[in-house]
């Protein structure tokens, strides 16, 4: 399975909270778990691996996985959503409750997902500070408990959109030391895209050598440096097209293609006309 592929599916959510009284054993689920710390301070063992969890910070843990909630200092309240991370056993739509691991077997996964692109889904995803997708969580919490018309559907919407943004800022961090420098660098492309841009340009800004450059944009975009900056340039010469009267000539210039007949090639090569043709439309 691949990452793009997911389309979730909410079986649980809820608010909860626990203090140092509460009691806790090592479980085994057969769905998904996640966990995000709204307040306090706990502490979840994932195969014997303690993850130290603050507010805001999130733990997917995939199913099939062995842990452990254990007692917080003094007390951490949790946004915990059971979930699959496709469609397929949604006909199981009533919370699944946690087994022990010597009476777990494999054949009781509901849904089990084997992610070919990003193994960290089939383990454990930890970020200490994600604070942007509070409120999507929170909503979601609030879609399960309503129950209103579409809840599901929604509820699985906002579940993938804070997926992919914690896949997204675990990447730029697995990738790079520097993840804000790093996220500069992409700022940077975007405020001059229409000048004449290489790995090497873009290194020295910022200090990086050429293949290291090279080696981030194919993580964060998955696209070499010349097509990312191609695609930012036929995205501004679109907007041109529909929100002025440039023309195609004058547009192709303001978004960095300085040879007018290889920006109509390329243009319609990417959306199957010209772009005197699309500005028509």
């Amino acid at each position: 399975m691949l990452a793009s592929q997911i389309q979730p599916f909410v079986r649980y959510a809820r608010h909860m909270h626990f203090d140092k009284y509460t009691d806790f054993f090592e479980v085994i689920t057969r769905d998904s778990r996640l966990f995000y710390a709204t307040s306090g301070y706990g502490k979840i063992k994932v195969m014997d691996k303690d993850y130290e969890l603050c507010e805001n910070s999130l733990l997917i843990i995939g199913a099939g996985i062995r842990y452990c909630i254990e007692t917080p200092r003094e007390s951490v309240d949790y946004i915990v959503i059971n979930f699959d991370y496709t469609q397929n056993g949604k006909s199981i739509a009533a919370p699944v409750n946690p087994i022990k691991p010597e009476n777990f077997d494999r054949q009781m996964q509901i849904d089990p997902c084997n992610f070919k692109d990003t193994f960290v889904l089939n383990e454990v995803l930890f970020l200490k500070d994600i604070s942007q997708i509070q409120k999507k969580l929170t909503k979601i919490v609030s879609e399960y408990t309503q129950k209103l018309l579409y809840y599901a559907e929604k509820s699985g919407h906002l579940l993938a959109e804070c997926i992919f943004e914690a896949l997204r800022y675990w990447q730029r961090r697995h990738i790079s030391s520097e993840p804000e420098k790093t996220n500069g660098m992409i700022d940077y492309i975007h405020a001059h895209f229409s000048e004449e841009l290489t790995n090497e340009s873009v290194a020295k800004v910022f200090g990086y050598h050429k293949n290291y450059v090279s080696y981030l944009m194919k993580q964060m975009t998955g696209m070499p440096l010349h097509r990312y900056i191609l695609h930012l340039r036929l995205m501004n010469a679109v907007r041109l097209l529909e929100d002025t009267d440039l023309t195609v000539s004058e547009i192709a210039m303001a978004s960095g293609f300085y040879d007018v007949s290889h920006f109509s090639s390329y243009f319609k090569l990417h959306l199957g006309m010209t772009p005197s043709q699309y500005k028509v439309k």
